[in-house]
Parts: C-alpha cells; sequence; structure tokens
C-alpha cells in the first residue's frame, strides 16, 4: 500500500491508566511523581489491581495483578 497520498499526522498514545493513578493522587494533594499508588476493585486478596502509577508499573505491578501479587510495603499505598 502506497501511504504517499495520505495525510501526515501525529498521533499521541497515553496510558490512560496510569493517568488516573497521577490524577487521583494530585486529587488528593500527593506527589505524583512520588506517590507508589495501586488502585484495586476490591480489599480481599483475590482483588484486582484496576489502576498503578508509572513506579508501580517498572516493578511489574500493572493491571490484572491482584492483592496477593503487591508487596506488602509501607510506602505503597
Amino acid at each position: 500500500m502506497d501511504y504517499g497520498h495520505l495525510p501526515n499526522r501525529g498521533i499521541i498514545c497515553i496510558n490512560m491508566k496510569s493517568f488516573f493513578a497521577s490524577f487521583f493522587s494530585v486529587i488528593r494533594g500527593l506527589n505524583s511523581l512520588k506517590i507508589r499508588l495501586a488502585a484495586l476493585g476490591d480489599t480481599k486478596p483475590v482483588g484486582i489491581c484496576c489502576i498503578s502509577c508509572h513506579t508501580l508499573i517498572k516493578e511489574g505491578i500493572k493491571t490484572g495483578s491482584r492483592l496477593f501479587d503487591i508487596p506488602k510495603k509501607k510506602d505503597i499505598t
């Protein structure tokens, strides 16, 4: 396929789950660059992580992680 005749435009992809974690922390007056935040659908051990901040995503805690997969550390909210 020849793409030369199509319009040239930029496309931005945003990780909305990380965005909502950052937004949530800003609303609460927390530093979104330093907070380690994960929001769960349920507080039972099998609860699923709905959103997590970028620092936790780098550590492997992402959407679909279970509560028992998240380390029990005081700095994780």
